[in-house]
């Protein structure tokens, strides 16, 4: 070793001339003849670093991230209650989730019947892929597809607008709206039929409607053909949806008709 150093030094010696010694190049000589290399991490090694510094950032975030529960109906009708007691009722093919222990943010997806528990430090919130709906406690229905959303209220009030804007409709009891894809806020279509959510409520409601119209809803949501002699009759009265049987008998008993089913 003693004489590698002695051998370094003479080559600087003799290298050094007043004002013109280049101590990069002695330098370099030196570490040639010492064996010395100079290491530098090559782009593919830095690349590499800072993909594993990303995946452990990753794998942080999600560790520490709330888990999510969700909430999806598969091929049947799902009843469900959130740990804050509002129950929902999903349609077939429909979703909800939500982080943690926030059960009062939730995303969804299809058709919904939400009845919330009234809270009011607490406001329950609704995201869908295009919607937002903001309570404090009521009864409504949010459907929603990939071109449009709609929000029918059945009792209290409702703040319904776009996922990405501010501006939306206050809707109160028997009011609907829609939201299209791609517009800022939705629109008023007009007053809806208490017994559109009848496959959430399993009840009807008839306040002076024509036989004919009766008919026509119970018909859509038992999928049968149901007639009368005399259509042109009215109703009034509440049914529940257990027995076709039971609502047509008790029916045909109180307008004195006769109802065929096909």
């Amino acid at each position: 070793m003693k004489e590698e150093m002695t051998k370094d030094l003479r080559f600087v010696l003799k290298h050094y001339k007043t004002d013109t010694l280049d101590t990069k190049i002695a330098l370099k000589e030196v570490k040639r003849r010492a064996g010395i290399r100079t290491q530098r991490l090559s782009w593919k090694w830095t690349s590499i670093a800072a993909m594993l510094l990303a995946f452990i950032a990753t794998g942080t975030y999600y560790a520490m991230r709330p888990s999510a529960t969700v909430i999806a109906s598969g091929d049947v009708l799902l009843n469900y209650t959130l740990p804050d007691s509002t129950h929902l009722t999903l349609s077939p093919h429909s979703t909800l989730s939500y982080q943690g222990n926030n059960c009062r943010k939730v995303n969804m997806t299809g058709k919904i019947y939400f009845q919330v528990r009234h809270d009011e430090l607490h406001p329950f919130d609704i995201q869908g892929k295009i919607c937002h709906v903001r309570v404090l406690g009521t009864q409504f229905e949010v459907a929603e597809n990939n071109s449009f959303s709609e929000v029918f209220v059945t009792s209290g009030r409702v703040l319904f607008s776009s996922r990405f804007q501010n501006e939306g409709l206050i809707l109160t009891k028997g009011m609907k709206a829609r939201l299209t894809k791609g517009e800022k806020k939705p629109v008023k279509t007009g007053t809806g039929d208490v017994n559109c959510v009848a496959w959430a409520t399993h009840q009807f409601h008839f306040e002076n409607t024509p036989l004919k119209d009766v008919l026509a809803c119970l018909s859509d949501y038992y999928h049968v053909q149901l007639t009368s002699d005399d259509p042109d009759k009215r109703l009034s009265g509440d049914f529940d949806a257990d027995s076709i049987q039971q609502i047509t008998a008790l029916i045909e008993h109180a307008l004195n008709v006769r109802i065929e089913r096909k």
